[in-house]
């Protein structure tokens, strides 16, 4: 039993929901559900205790990947509020939960179904994350500090020399890398009085988010901090085409995100970097702006 939301979640179930469907939908971490909730009512989960809701709430086998739509939407609800959410999930890991094989296949949910499902997404595991007999120098290279991963990206930046992307060094930082493109320019203009989130007018970043144990990942992030009208009308047009719902309490938004592999070292880690920068980028901007016109 392991508390896998406190700790690599997005990570852990981006990489079963591969192998399980051979899926690449990205996987946010504000898309992760907890199938029993996290706070309940005892008269829609009569036999869970606060002790074992304790236990089990935070481990793989009642966590999975939702929609953000109806991750809002199912909430605290009991498992046949949730049920039809779960069913038309995107995710063939989360949608088999109420129409997959009978090992996988559930008709209510308590602690021994989330243990029931956490052996057969532990079986799924031990062919994913193979013990290695010898770790390789790139596996070590790309996991070692977050500050010399942060200049790796900055040196394969400057080096695809992509005209529509620019790296913005004055908010880069040992953790993010931040950088900006020229259409999200257009639809989310700076603001001349230098306030915002970031204090310097933007009210946009693409951001590289690395860690010391070489977990990266490509965010494109929003503060909604003191936004000019055009930035509010630009963040309001991404939100709603990609679905996802900000949280009125929080200034701060990831809007998209795409995860970097790396397990195979820093070749890997460079040539999933210039894919985003590439392709996952530009098309993702290309359906912005088949429905905005901007």
């Amino acid at each position: 039993r392991y508390d896998f939301y406190k700790t690599y979640r997005t990570y852990v179930q981006q990489k079963l929901a591969n192998a399980i469907s051979n899926d690449k939908v990205e996987i946010d971490l504000e898309s992760i559900e907890h199938i029993m909730p996290q706070k309940i009512k005892s008269s829609q989960w009569p036999n869970v205790s606060v002790a074992d809701h304790a236990q089990w709430i935070n481990t793989i086998g009642n966590l999975t990947p939702l929609n953000m739509s109806d991750n809002s939407s199912a909430s605290n609800g009991s498992f046949a509020d949730k049920k039809p959410y779960i069913k038309k999930s995107s995710w063939t890991i989360t949608s088999q939960i109420i129409d997959g094989k009978k090992e996988v296949r559930f008709d209510s949910w308590g602690i021994e179904e989330i243990k029931k499902r956490a052996s057969y997404l532990a079986g799924k595991a031990v062919n994913i994350w193979i013990e290695p007999k010898e770790r390789t120098r790139d596996i070590e290279v790309v996991r070692k500090s977050s500050i010399k991963l942060t200049s790796k990206f900055i040196e394969w930046f400057y080096e695809f020399d992509l005209p529509y992307l620019k790296l913005d060094e004055s908010m880069t930082t040992k953790a993010f890398i931040r950088f900006t493109s020229e259409y999200l320019d257009r639809l989310i203009p700076p603001s001349k009085k230098g306030d915002g989130g970031w204090g310097n007018g933007r009210a946009y970043y693409y951001e590289i988010k690395t860690s010391s144990s070489g977990w990266s990942r490509v965010a494109l992030s929003f503060s909604t901090k003191s936004v000019t009208a055009d930035q509010a009308s630009g963040q309001k047009h991404i939100f709603d085409t990609t679905g996802k719902i900000p949280n009125k309490e929080n200034q701060w938004h990831t809007a998209a995100g795409w995860t970097l592999e790396y397990e195979e070292g820093d070749n890997e880690l460079k040539d999933s970097f210039r894919r985003v920068l590439e392709e996952e980028i530009p098309n993702f901007e290309q359906g912005l702006e088949g429905q905005s016109g901007v």
